[in-house]
């Protein structure tokens, strides 16, 4: 697997492990989002000895015999070494008198079969700040024992010099996996797998990005669909009724009283009890409108993931059939059809707001944005509502994005429409974008901002 990206997150990680003192980093995220390689090559730049351990489903003895052979082999002692507690152990590396990293991924097993743990860590770290090397990392997949680490009833409150929750890599960033393909077909394959740096890492760029989205995500036991069922296994098992929900939210019911109707909720505070362990995990967000944030009616839930996303808008209700039939032609029957008309230009609106925040962080935008969103309105007079789906805010006020994924041009005609609509709905803006997969075909574009696929990639 090819590193790409992360360089932030690289830089912040080095940084900590460069410090004379100890120093405590905590790394969390949702699994296969590239925590552990991420250390990994934080740690190729340490020049200091390195113990890192990955927890297992296995008692505490068995745990210890197997850091202190590690730590054995690592600092190079040459007579037999056991610890009998983590106390012994964290005593011995706190006073180590060399440079050293103690990394323990999937801390959350760990958690789970030693009680007390976290003050074990705690006590030690509070004893021996002012005088050890160590250099103590902790990361983790399980998203609840994890972040709540960092929660002030925790021993661990307040102890750790660099809390990194990982996401998923943007569309640029995942683009350089398969560098090679079309801009549409980069599009195409973000729109299926994501920011997640394992899936990308296995697309086959000398396999055409269908035949690619085939064999990861819609065969019979493909690794995407594993990578859902561990999910569903290891996080969602917990949430009742999370499978209902998720594909109701994947077939596009996204206000909570739609979501709730749908997939036959029984009360409102239920779905509320169901989304928020969702989010909680981070498999759905809210998505809230600029203009007004605090209007819990006008909230909108989304699944995070394009990966489970796809998963449930098309596998999931479809299993019993896909048994029966080839592939490809499943793809052709179900998926297809909706895929190319709904699906990638949802997720190419997501990837316009990417781009966006991109220049926004590198300053090649002229009046930076501090917001950026969906603005919702009213339209009381012909009794309708609705969303626009890309707006930001800056010092000088709103800018709408109209974003296009077709195969024509826009045109005046699709200014005009949009400018047309904003002015009827009574819209406060000072400037219009348009986005567009085809590019343009204007007679004059009036200072508007224009973006096509050549500029995003």
């Amino acid at each position: 697997m090819k590193f790409i990206g992360r360089i932030n997150e690289i830089n912040q990680i080095n940084k900590e492990l460069s410090k004379k003192n100890q120093s405590n980093i905590l790394i969390y995220g949702r699994r296969r989002i590239g925590k552990s390689y991420l250390i990994n090559q934080a740690l190729n730049n340490y020049d200091g000895i390195k113990v890192y351990y990955q927890c297992k489903k296995i008692d505490i003895k068995n745990t210890l015999k197997e850091l202190s052979n590690i730590i054995k082999k690592e600092v190079n002692i040459p007579y037999p070494l056991q610890f009998d507690d983590f106390d012994m152990l964290l005593d011995f590396l706190f006073q180590y008198p060399n440079k050293i990293v103690l990394c323990i991924d999937e801390y959350g097993y760990l958690h789970e079969s030693l009680k007390g743990i976290d003050s074990i860590i705690q006590q030690k770290i509070d004893k021996y700040k002012n005088s050890s090397n160590l250099k103590l990392i902790l990361l983790g997949s399980s998203l609840d024992i994890m972040k709540n680490l960092i929660e002030k009833e925790n021993p661990l409150f307040g102890r750790f010099d660099l809390v990194i929750n990982l996401k998923e890599q943007d569309y640029y960033e995942s683009s350089m996996y398969y560098n090679s393909f079309s801009n549409e077909d980069k599009v195409m394959l973000y729109s299926v797998f994501g920011g997640e740096p394992y899936f990308n890492s296995k697309i086959d760029e000398t396999k055409t990005a269908l035949e690619n989205i085939i064999d990861l995500m819609i065969r019979k036991d493909s690794i995407g669909e594993l990578f859902v069922e561990e999910i569903i296994k290891n996080e969602m098992n917990k949430v009742s009724n999370s499978y209902d929900v998720l594909q109701t939210i994947a077939l596009g019911s996204k206000k909570h009283e739609d979501i709730k109707n749908k997939a036959y909720i029984e009360s409102t505070a239920s779905l509320s009890q169901i989304l928020n362990k969702l989010i909680k995990i981070d498999v759905v967000e809210k998505v809230m409108p600029i203009n007004d944030e605090n209007n819990k009616k006008k909230t909108l839930y989304n699944i995070k993931s394009n990966i489970i996303k796809f998963y449930y808008k098309y596998i999931y209700k479809n299993l019993s059939v896909r048994e029966n039939m080839d592939s490809f032609i499943f793809y052709k029957i179900f998926i297809l059809d909706d895929f190319e008309s709904k699906f990638i230009p949802s997720i190419f609106e997501n990837i316009t707001k990417q781009y966006l925040i991109r220049n926004n962080k590198k300053e090649n935008v002229i009046n930076p944005f501090y917001q950026i969103g969906t603005y919702w309105y009213d339209d009381p007079k012909n009794k309708v509502n609705g969303q626009f789906d890309v707006v930001t805010l800056d010092k000088k006020g709103y800018i709408f994005y109209e974003v296009k994924y077709q195969n024509k041009p826009i045109d005046n005609d699709v200014i005009n429409k949009e400018i047309i609509q904003l002015n009827k709905l009574n819209m406060n803006y000072y400037n219009l974008g348009f986005v567009s997969k085809s590019g343009f075909n204007l007679s004059e574009n009036n200072n508007y901002i224009l973006i096509d696929l050549k500029d995003m990639f």
